[in-house]
């Protein structure tokens, strides 16, 4: 028969296959363990935390059951998220995460605009944009990066396909293979016309040289005089 446990008398755990004395409070004495915590005594919210259930900061959160208009009035209507409401009351998610399963609180379905049709800038064709920016239709900007490049540069992506056959993938000045993420887009900065695809090395160069054919001209018969 085991004697009866008096509040001196640590109450023993097992912290990943090794035994562990568990004190009056419930912290873990001695060395930790990465496997699960498996507390033999305690409270459920202690037990929900050892076992990953439940993360350990929300052990003495506040409850939100005296702030339920108040948090329906964020998550329904003004559309906050769990952790915009965790912080204005000073809570875990967790318990804001258990507030709104507990009372069923869902936000309301999202009106999708419809926009009406635009004539693209690029092609001169309408179509129906999917947002109020839209300018130019999928097929003359289909990504991000090839809308980016008609803002910047005029080019399309059909024409900038063009280019990239024309080179064969290489670049206009070394002939060196380029990568389709990573290449420049060569143009005229006073008249904007797009020149060619570049590397990096040869467009930093020519920016350098100022675009110019007395520049090169000079750097020619520098490299003459020098080498001679």
């Amino acid at each position: 028969m085991q004697p009866p446990r008096g509040p001196e008398s640590p109450s023993r755990g097992h912290v990943g296959g090794t035994a562990q004395v568990l004190s009056c409070t419930g912290k873990v004495t001695g060395l930790r363990s990465p496997l699960p915590q498996r507390l033999v005594t305690g409270t459920r919210e202690r037990k929900l935390v050892s076992f990953g259930f439940m993360p350990r900061r929300a052990v003495g959160a506040p409850d939100l059951e005296d702030h339920c208009d108040e948090v329906s009035s964020l998550f329904v209507d003004r559309g906050y998220s769990l952790k915009a409401i965790a912080t204005t009351f000073g809570t875990s998610v967790y318990i804001v995460r258990k507030h709104v399963n507990l009372h069923k609180l869902v936000r309301p379905k999202r009106h999708y605009v419809v926009y009406s049709q635009v004539i693209c800038e690029a092609c001169g064709v309408s179509f129906v944009p999917t947002s109020g920016r839209s300018r130019v239709c999928k097929i003359c900007c289909p990504t991000r990066r090839a809308a980016a490049r008609w803002d910047k540069y005029g080019l399309t992506f059909p024409r900038h396909v063009l280019f990239w056959e024309r080179q064969r993938g290489c670049c206009a000045i070394c002939e060196k293979v380029l990568s389709w993420n990573t290449h420049n887009v060569d143009h005229d900065h006073v008249t904007g016309k797009v020149r060619g695809l570049l590397c990096n090395r040869c467009n930093i160069a020519l920016g350098w040289l100022g675009d110019t054919l007395e520049s090169l001209a000079r750097v020619q018969a520098y490299l003459a005089r020098a080498n001679a």
